[in-house]
């Protein structure tokens, strides 16, 4: 993780990068863009694509890939998210183009990204890397209820947590559309999940990074 608590501008662009080109060129085109030879291509006759920087192809992490969507008042919506909190393939860059394509595609909750809405969109991308500790009932009643105000005001900016109950679990992270308390997002997910605390579920913290 060290090597990625100070990206340069250079590889966060890059980053967004490549969900932007995934998503564009599979909505464009109808084909789904993969990497060959470090090389990002999203379609040989429309877009040459461009070579994933060393980092991004020698480094394993989850990614979710965020879409926003402005609309005409100005408000910037969700239009899709989807991601892995486990890295499935042997890069970063293949990452976040299996979930670049998710979001667009595949999220449950939107319909799947059209050519019009192209030039209204923007991104964030998460990266997951290890587990940092398993937290006690005390310690997750703690963020719910409050806690250290000064602890708590960028909790979610930097550890994800991962609530599971039997088949039930859920992803927190901070909201990136709005600015809410890490209380009110727990809160809102759980309820989102079905999960209780009285059912003492299994809190997982993990080190994400975002950008956006």
């Amino acid at each position: 993780m060290n090597q990625f608590e100070n990206l340069s501008p250079i590889v966060k662009k890059e980053i967004l990068q490549t969900a932007a080109c995934i998503v564009k060129s599979s909505v464009l085109y109808k084909r789904k863009p993969w990497l060959q030879n470090g090389i990002v291509i999203c379609d040989e006759e429309h877009f040459v694509g461009f070579r994933a920087s060393p980092l991004l192809m020698e480094n394993k992490a989850g990614a979710y890939v965020w879409i926003f969507k402005t609309e005409s008042s100005g408000e910037k919506t969700l239009r899709g998210k989807m991601g892995f909190l486990s890295p499935s393939t042997d890069s970063i860059t293949s990452e976040i183009l299996k979930a670049a394509y998710s979001a667009a595609h595949q999220d449950m909750n939107f319909n799947e990204v059209q050519p019009e809405e192209l030039d209204s969109l923007s991104y964030a991308v998460d990266l997951f890397f290890e587990k940092e500790k398993t937290l006690s009932r005390g310690e997750f009643v703690d963020l719910l209820n409050g806690g250290d105000k000064n602890e708590q005001d960028d909790f979610l900016e930097k550890h994800a947590l991962l609530v599971s109950k039997n088949y039930r679990q859920c992803l927190i992270t901070a909201n990136p559309l709005e600015k809410e308390s890490t209380s009110q997002t727990i809160k809102k997910a759980l309820l989102q999940a079905d999960i209780s605390v009285e059912e003492e579920p299994c809190v997982y913290q993990i080190k994400y990074l975002r950008i956006i």
